[in-house]
């Protein structure tokens, strides 16, 4: 019950931030929209009755009440779908950015590796527009539950047995809300099943898959897949709609059987004369209200108990996150050193994926002195690339620590600590903006500085990108936009290479695979560059470059070579040592040598 009030008021108070004269003004009417829904069954009892003694003044009392009250509700149900309408956008804009706010707030991205996280989440994207609702089916509950409210006193004057035919009505709210829970289930249980469907559709819309749907002729096969996830999820969802649509047929069964009883009880009364015929009228009108509201007070609760359950996933989220970010910022005593001295130790280092008991990386051991070009190699899966985002902390060892002159990164503020890293990742990624704001986001304070990002553009050797563009440093890239210019997927990774420079001092540089689209002259030339302008900044604050790389005839600038294979360190050397040892490094080296010979 705690979760539930907890998840209510989370969703109220983003409707009342997103527009809180909106809300205030709809809860307001509900009193109006109450009041003027039993004045029409009470305008009829009085005009029958004036009609039946012949005393013109009531008749025209009446129809004015009546017009009355059906001019009010037209006027309150017109305010209610427009502020409805804005109220409900509004908030669906404050929950899309708190679930931004919380997706990212996530110091490390291990929980993507989670496929309960996942599950969570598509659900959670899913229901942000059913979530914005809720303050609209808060205000229909709360109406229809006046509405029965008024009708119960109008029935209770009439006759006090009537008092009891809204009970005929609970079996019929049960089932709503039973229905809603049994649903939410299957559609917990079937998420699998309907991110899987989801992906296919992507398939079909991602211009990068289109190329391989068509040259492998996917089409019919992505087409027979997903018929197939659709049958699946249809034969799980049909058997309870089926189940549930029972029970409804039930529950209004016994409400029909109530309302028939209420009928024919005031009529018997009509012809025995102790009640008039209005009575009879306003019973039946006020009956068939009866049905109407407890019909949409079932429904509402049924939807609300969706945006509830949708809520207690939000709740989820960030209890999830806050978890996660007190085991990673649970210290933060240390300040961040200006400087590297000695150097960064991996200590006993291992790691297995969460959730799982697949081991990437065990019990490494490494120093990788200050000042230092260090490149990593390996075979595909020998965990080079954890290594590097266990560095950056994107992910936390499973056991074993790192340290930076001794001091253990975990006792650093992670913000701050990557504040004085940067990165260039393989699987980069193409931000669809200006080109300026393309490479200036590597350091976001100076992201409007032309001359820090031309900088940056010329440490990457990347200016002449910019060079070709219409605009220049102004242009509009990716074919998303409107006169948006597409790139190849070298100048893409050039201007990635570029973001990577943006910050000129860092203590750590990373550079996993930078220059795969790249050819191999071109990385050459690129590194030796960079080569001589890290040996600089290394010479000045101790800082540590990283090169992830596959190719060798790159990673003998470095000073130091780390050879991984079968879950951790089988050499470590400068290129020469390595060659000497004839080890694997040699091996892979001459290798890749004779490819060129």
């Amino acid at each position: 019950m705690r979760k539930f009030f907890l998840s209510l008021w989370t969703l109220a108070s983003a409707s009342f931030e997103a527009d809180k004269w909106a809300t205030i003004g709809m809860s307001l009417l509900i009193i109006i929209s109450s009041a003027s829904s039993v004045a029409t069954p009470i305008g009829l009892k009085l005009l029958v009755d004036a009609v039946a003694r012949g005393r013109d003044g009531e008749v025209v009392f009446s129809v004015a009440l009546i017009v009355a009250s059906l001019v009010i509700s037209q006027c309150v149900s017109l305010a209610n779908l427009i502020m409805g309408a804005r109220l409900r956008e509004a908030t669906g804009l404050i929950l899309n950015r708190r679930l931004i706010k919380l997706t990212t707030q996530i110091a490390s991205i291990e929980h993507y590796e989670r496929a309960e996280y996942l599950n969570e989440l598509e659900e959670l994207k899913d229901d942000i527009s059913s979530m914005a609702t809720v303050q609209n089916n808060i205000i229909t509950m709360l109406n229809m539950v006046l509405r029965i409210l008024f009708t119960l006193i109008l029935l209770g004057r009439v006759y006090p047995w009537l008092l009891f035919l809204p009970l005929f009505g609970l079996p019929s709210v049960w089932a709503s809300f039973s229905s809603a829970q049994k649903l939410h289930q299957v559609h917990k249980g079937i998420m699998p099943l309907r991110r899987l469907e989801a992906y296919f559709c992507y398939l079909s819309m991602n211009a990068i898959a289109a190329k391989e749907i068509r040259i492998f002729g996917l089409r019919d096969e992505i087409l027979q897949r997903h018929r197939t996830l659709r049958k699946e999820i249809d034969r799980e969802e049909d058997g309870i709609q089926i189940r549930n649509a029972l029970r409804v047929i039930v529950a209004w069964t016994i409400f029909s059987i109530g309302f028939l009883g209420a009928i024919v009880f005031v009529t018997v009364r009509a012809v025995s004369r102790q009640v008039t015929v209005g009575d009879v009228v306003l019973v039946m009108t006020l009956a068939s209200q009866v049905d109407s509201q407890v019909s949409s007070l079932s429904t509402t609760v049924a939807r609300l108990f969706e945006i509830i359950k949708a809520a207690e996933r939000y709740l989820w989220l960030r209890d999830y996150g806050k978890q996660a970010n007190m085991f990673l910022l649970n210290s933060r005593t240390e300040t961040i050193p200006e400087s590297i001295r000695d150097g960064i130790a991996l200590e006993h280092l291992s790691f297995c994926y969460p959730g799982t008991d697949r081991t990437i990386l065990a019990d490494v051991n490494l120093h990788l002195p200050a000042g230092a070009t260090v490149a990593i190699v390996g075979e595909n899966g020998a965990g080079k690339t954890t290594l590097v985002k266990l560095l950056s902390r994107l992910y936390e060892p499973t056991q074993g620590r790192i340290t930076v002159d001794t001091i253990d990164i975990k006792d650093l503020d992670i913000e701050q600590w990557r504040e004085r890293i940067s990165a260039g990742f393989q699987d980069f990624i193409r931000f669809e903006l200006l080109a300026r704001d393309v490479v200036g986001i590597g350091d976001l304070p100076k992201s409007e500085n032309i001359a820090a990002v031309e900088a940056a553009l010329g440490r990457a050797q990347a200016n002449a990108v910019v060079a070709e563009l219409p605009g220049g440093l102004q242009t509009q890239l990716g074919r998303s936009f409107k006169g948006g210019v597409e790139l190849s997927g070298g100048q893409w990774q050039k201007l990635a290479l570029g973001r990577a420079m943006m910050r000129p001092l860092p203590l750590l540089l990373i550079l996993d695979e930078p220059t795969s689209a790249l050819d191999a002259q071109t990385e050459h030339a690129l590194f030796q560059q960079y080569t001589r302008a890290t040996h600089r900044i290394g010479q000045a604050i101790g800082a540590i470059s990283i090169l992830v790389s596959h190719r060798f005839s790159t990673v003998y600038m470095a000073d130091l070579i780390v050879v991984l294979n079968k879950q951790g360190i089988e050499e470590v050397g400068s290129h020469e040592e390595l060659i000497a040892n004839h080890g694997l490094y040699s091996r892979l080296y001459e290798l890749q040598s004779s490819a060129y010979r």
